[in-house]
């Protein structure tokens, strides 16, 4: 043992999350939601994603560079977190895992094994079951880490879409060796696909997470980062469709005759229902679909927002505040984030007589951007469950003092 491990190794660091890869920072808001921690630091590089972290985490130190982090002038946390990127290992990607430029995880070890963490949560896409979870749980074992894994659905916690994600649960105060644990999950209804990248371009995308009759459940496509909300092509035979696919042809876009004239079982002269019919007939609108609406609105208590609007074109596309509360978030906490105007601000310092002071100028961010962050994030009671499960798993074979801890923050 080393003279760190063993300065370490009868006692815990402060109850801390430092959050890697942190998107709009939905895995530590799950991990807090389990553990009483909160956000220390966030580590995220991109442009859109600090904005959200800045505005929802304005006490915790932002590194923006995972690759050049000197990691001896950061403080060691409890707990470690890291959605590292998935698309090395994603079905619907090219696969090549270590090989893809964008895979970060010997980044990730790196402070993992400076830091120490008590504790560190890893959370990526099913497909890395297969493709370098054996690799991820092998690099933690030597390390000094165990624990145990598990695939959780974001439908087991009430969500209207699958979204199958696995989650790794290591501490350094575990024996070596990790276990999978199997999530029994929840009854489903039919649900809606899972919020994916691509439903901001609408164009389909081949791999596994659309209609799965072997699981007796009907799926709307996953927010993807690339669904721009438009119907876009028609995903061909074998591919899954975006969920701007499926939720378009469902419910009429909001329009400006609604707030005067809409009213119960009112259509337009095309005999489409307006927006307000679909508060009150909600069966008619969602059909199948509305069990699995109903069950997250009332398990979120957000009410459900409307789910088309207006395109930039005259035509209508999937609402991004929709989007967002099938993600499992707070209304507006990322779509109420606005982002530097660059390209504002370069105007008008062209513009101005004298170049500085120059005020800051904000925007709200594209509907691209917003699908990317969302459609590559985590719903936040799904990692809760995830930890609850995995903690409630390993806590036996923890040492006292740790599990004391653990009570300490609930």
């Amino acid at each position: 043992m080393s003279a760190i491990e063993a300065m370490y190794a009868d006692h815990l660091h402060p109850n801390e999350i430092m959050d890697v890869c942190a998107g709009y920072g939905g895995l530590s808001m799950g991990l807090a939601a389990a553990t009483g921690a909160s956000v220390s630091y966030v580590i995220e590089n991109e442009p859109n994603a600090i904005e959200v972290l800045k505005v929802r985490h304005p006490e915790a130190e932002r590194l923006e560079d995972l690759k050049e982090v000197d990691w001896s002038r950061v403080r060691s946390p409890r707990w470690m977190c890291a959605g590292f990127p998935c698309q090395p290992w994603s079905d619907a990607g090219h696969k090549l895992g270590a090989e893809d430029p964008r895979h970060l995880w010997p980044w990730v070890l790196r402070g993992i094994v400076a830091l120490r963490p008590d504790f560190v949560l890893l959370e990526n896409v099913r497909g890395h079951v297969k493709r370098g979870l054996p690799e991820v749980l092998a690099d933690l074992e030597s390390a000094g880490y165990g624990g145990a894994w598990s695939v959780v659905s974001a439908a087991s916690v009430g969500a209207p879409h699958l979204r199958k994600r696995v989650f790794v649960l290591a501490s350094r105060h575990l024996p070596a060796g990790f276990m999978e644990v199997k999530d029994s999950g929840a009854d489903l209804a039919d649900l809606l696909p899972t919020p994916r990248v691509s439903d901001a371009t609408g164009a389909g995308v081949r791999g596994v997470g659309g209609l799965n009759p072997r699981e007796a459940v009907t799926l709307l496509p996953t927010p993807r980062a690339s669904d721009v909300g438009t119907e876009g092509r028609r995903a061909s035979e074998g591919f899954r469709p975006p969920l701007s696919q499926v939720v378009l042809p469902l419910l009429p876009t909001p329009r400006a005759t609604d707030g005067s004239n809409g009213g119960p079982n009112q259509r337009g002269s095309s005999g489409d229902l307006a927006m307000p019919s679909v508060v009150h007939v909600d069966a008619e609108a969602w059909g199948k679909f509305a069990p699995a609406i109903e069950r997250w609105r009332l398990t979120t208590g957000h009410p459900v927002p409307d789910a088309t609007e207006p395109g930039a074109r005259g035509g209508r596309r999937l609402a991004s505040r929709f989007v967002e509360w099938m993600m499992g978030l707070p209304p507006g906490y990322v779509t109420d984030v606005r982002v530097p105007d660059e390209k504002e601000m370069k105007r008008r310092l062209r513009t101005q007589k004298h170049s500085f002071p120059i005020e800051m100028v904000f925007r709200a961010m594209t509907n691209a951007a917003v699908f990317r962050l969302l459609g590559n994030g985590v719903v936040p009671p799904q990692c809760t469950r995830a930890v609850q499960l995995l903690l409630g798993t390993v806590r036996r074979s923890l040492p006292a003092f740790v599990t004391d801890g653990l009570d300490d923050q609930s």
